[in-house]
Protein backbone atom coordinates (compact mmCIF):
# COMPACT_ATOMS: atom_id res chain seq x y z
CA UNK A 1 0.00 0.00 0.00
CA UNK A 2 2.70 2.54 0.96
CA UNK A 3 4.26 2.63 -2.99
CA UNK A 4 0.24 3.94 -3.77
CA UNK A 5 0.72 6.98 -1.07
CA UNK A 6 1.44 10.13 -1.33
CA UNK A 7 2.34 12.62 1.22
CA UNK A 8 1.89 15.95 0.94
CA UNK A 9 1.67 19.57 2.49
CA UNK A 10 -0.77 21.83 2.50
CA UNK A 11 -1.70 25.04 3.09
CA UNK A 12 -4.40 26.33 5.74
CA UNK A 13 -7.57 27.63 4.17
CA UNK A 14 -6.91 25.15 1.41
CA UNK A 15 -9.92 22.56 0.39
CA UNK A 16 -6.84 19.91 1.22
CA UNK A 17 -6.96 21.93 5.22
CA UNK A 18 -10.91 21.51 5.57
CA UNK A 19 -10.80 18.06 3.99
CA UNK A 20 -8.12 16.62 6.52
CA UNK A 21 -10.12 18.75 9.08
CA UNK A 22 -13.43 17.48 8.78
CA UNK A 23 -11.56 13.87 9.02
CA UNK A 24 -9.98 15.00 12.14
CA UNK A 25 -13.34 15.93 13.07
CA UNK A 26 -15.33 12.54 12.64
CA UNK A 27 -12.31 10.55 14.38
CA UNK A 28 -10.47 12.61 17.30
CA UNK A 29 -13.38 15.03 17.98
CA UNK A 30 -16.93 14.31 17.34
CA UNK A 31 -16.33 10.32 19.56
CA UNK A 32 -15.09 12.82 22.66
CA UNK A 33 -17.79 14.84 21.67
CA UNK A 34 -15.75 17.85 21.16
CA UNK A 35 -16.19 20.16 18.24
CA UNK A 36 -13.14 22.40 17.21
CA UNK A 37 -12.90 25.87 18.85
CA UNK A 38 -11.71 29.15 17.87
CA UNK A 39 -8.54 28.85 19.79
CA UNK A 40 -7.86 25.35 18.13
CA UNK A 41 -8.71 26.79 14.66
CA UNK A 42 -5.80 29.66 15.90
CA UNK A 43 -2.99 26.70 16.51
CA UNK A 44 -3.99 25.59 13.02
CA UNK A 45 -3.24 28.95 11.09
CA UNK A 46 0.17 29.22 12.89
CA UNK A 47 0.41 24.95 12.31
CA UNK A 48 2.27 23.07 9.30
CA UNK A 49 -0.19 20.91 8.07
CA UNK A 50 0.80 17.60 6.33
CA UNK A 51 -1.88 14.63 4.76
CA UNK A 52 -1.66 11.48 3.19
CA UNK A 53 -2.99 11.14 0.05
CA UNK A 54 -4.35 7.83 -1.83
CA UNK A 55 -5.92 7.92 -5.47
CA UNK A 56 -6.51 11.92 -4.32
CA UNK A 57 -8.67 11.11 -1.09
CA UNK A 58 -6.95 12.38 2.02
CA UNK A 59 -6.68 9.27 4.18
CA UNK A 60 -4.19 10.68 6.98
CA UNK A 61 -2.92 14.03 8.36
CA UNK A 62 -0.66 15.16 10.76
CA UNK A 63 0.30 18.76 11.98
CA UNK A 64 3.62 20.17 13.87
CA UNK A 65 3.74 23.60 15.72
CA UNK A 66 6.92 24.92 16.25
CA UNK A 67 7.44 26.08 19.38
CA UNK A 68 11.32 27.77 19.54
CA UNK A 69 13.44 25.18 19.21
CA UNK A 70 10.79 21.77 19.42
CA UNK A 71 7.97 21.19 17.70
CA UNK A 72 4.46 19.52 18.93
CA UNK A 73 3.07 16.91 16.85
CA UNK A 74 -0.41 17.08 17.10
CA UNK A 75 -3.72 15.83 15.42
CA UNK A 76 -1.92 12.72 13.84
CA UNK A 77 -4.77 10.27 12.00
CA UNK A 78 -4.96 7.89 9.67
CA UNK A 79 -8.30 6.92 8.97
CA UNK A 80 -8.93 2.93 10.22
CA UNK A 81 -9.21 1.65 6.70
CA UNK A 82 -6.07 2.47 6.00
CA UNK A 83 -4.30 1.99 9.28
CA UNK A 84 -1.21 -0.51 9.84
CA UNK A 85 0.00 -0.37 6.40
CA UNK A 86 2.89 2.17 7.25
CA UNK A 87 0.79 5.41 6.34
CA UNK A 88 1.13 6.71 9.90
CA UNK A 89 4.86 6.47 9.96
CA UNK A 90 5.35 8.13 6.83
CA UNK A 91 3.77 10.93 7.81
CA UNK A 92 5.64 11.37 10.90
CA UNK A 93 8.83 10.72 9.18
CA UNK A 94 7.84 13.26 6.44
CA UNK A 95 6.99 16.17 9.05
CA UNK A 96 10.29 15.40 10.69
CA UNK A 97 12.03 15.71 7.86
CA UNK A 98 11.02 19.20 6.76
CA UNK A 99 12.17 20.79 10.87
CA UNK A 100 15.11 18.58 10.78
CA UNK A 101 15.61 20.62 7.61
CA UNK A 102 15.25 23.64 9.11
CA UNK A 103 17.48 22.41 12.01
CA UNK A 104 15.34 21.51 14.71
CA UNK A 105 15.60 17.98 15.87
CA UNK A 106 13.21 17.80 19.11
CA UNK A 107 10.02 16.75 18.76
CA UNK A 108 7.59 15.75 21.19
CA UNK A 109 3.41 14.99 21.72
CA UNK A 110 0.94 13.86 23.81
CA UNK A 111 -0.54 10.72 22.79
CA UNK A 112 -3.68 8.55 23.37
CA UNK A 113 -2.95 5.73 25.73
CA UNK A 114 -3.62 3.48 22.62
CA UNK A 115 -1.02 4.87 20.31
CA UNK A 116 1.80 4.88 22.69
CA UNK A 117 3.58 1.71 20.90
CA UNK A 118 2.77 2.92 17.46
CA UNK A 119 4.67 6.28 18.80
CA UNK A 120 7.45 4.35 20.41
CA UNK A 121 8.42 1.89 17.15
CA UNK A 122 9.00 5.34 15.58
CA UNK A 123 11.34 6.38 18.18
CA UNK A 124 9.14 8.63 20.65
CA UNK A 125 10.32 7.86 24.58
CA UNK A 126 7.50 8.27 27.13
CA UNK A 127 8.38 9.34 30.33
CA UNK A 128 6.02 10.73 33.45
CA UNK A 129 2.66 10.14 34.14
CA UNK A 130 -0.41 9.72 32.12
CA UNK A 131 -2.81 12.78 32.40
CA UNK A 132 -5.83 13.77 30.98
CA UNK A 133 -6.44 15.89 27.93
CA UNK A 134 -10.04 16.14 26.47
CA UNK A 135 -10.91 14.20 28.49
CA UNK A 136 -9.16 10.76 28.07
CA UNK A 137 -6.03 9.76 29.12
CA UNK A 138 -2.19 10.56 27.56
CA UNK A 139 1.23 10.50 27.99
CA UNK A 140 4.16 13.11 26.73
CA UNK A 141 6.65 11.32 24.17
CA UNK A 142 9.81 13.08 23.01
CA UNK A 143 12.39 12.22 19.87
CA UNK A 144 15.28 13.88 19.41
CA UNK A 145 17.40 13.46 16.17
CA UNK A 146 21.34 13.90 16.73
Amino acid sequence: MKNNILIKAVKFNSQAYYQAREIREKYLRLPLGINFTPDDLEIDRHAYHMVAYHDDQIIGCVLGIRENETVKIRQMLVIPEYQKQGIGSLLLKKIEEVFCDLGINHFYLHARQESIIFYQKNGYIFTGNSFLEVGIFHQRGDKFYL
